[in-house]
């Protein structure tokens, strides 16, 4: 599968000052071997065609974000390596209720 525009938002957001890592999964052979919706958001696991080490190594990264919409919802984002060329991804509303459908236009 095609990764989201969400899940393009939430890896830019994390990404952003990790230029190869972001190119990476912008590129058209990264995809989405799993996605699951969670009560609390969703959950996917991304494949690169080529080894994290290829573009640079990094760590668990998080982005705390807040939704325009409803008020006073809060959560983050967060990725992972998870062997030579995937990585999780995985959004958390850990304050307030989770919308119907999480959209990159939901949050502040």
């Amino acid at each position: 599968m095609q990764l989201s525009n969400l899940e393009l938002f939430a890896l830019d957001k994390l990404l952003h000052d990790h230029q190869p890592a972001t190119e990476a999964l912008r590129s058209s052979e990264a995809r989405v071997l799993e996605r699951v919706d969670t009560p609390a958001g969703f959950f996917a696991v991304i494949e690169l065609q080529q080894s994290l080490r290829d573009v640079g190594e990094f760590a668990e990264r998080e982005w705390k974000f807040k939704l325009k919409s409803p008020k006073k919802t809060a959560g983050y984002f967060v990725c992972w390596p998870d062997g030579e060329s995937t990585l999780c991804l995985e959004a958390v509303i850990s304050r307030g209720r989770r919308p119907e459908v999480l959209t990159a236009e939901l949050f502040v």
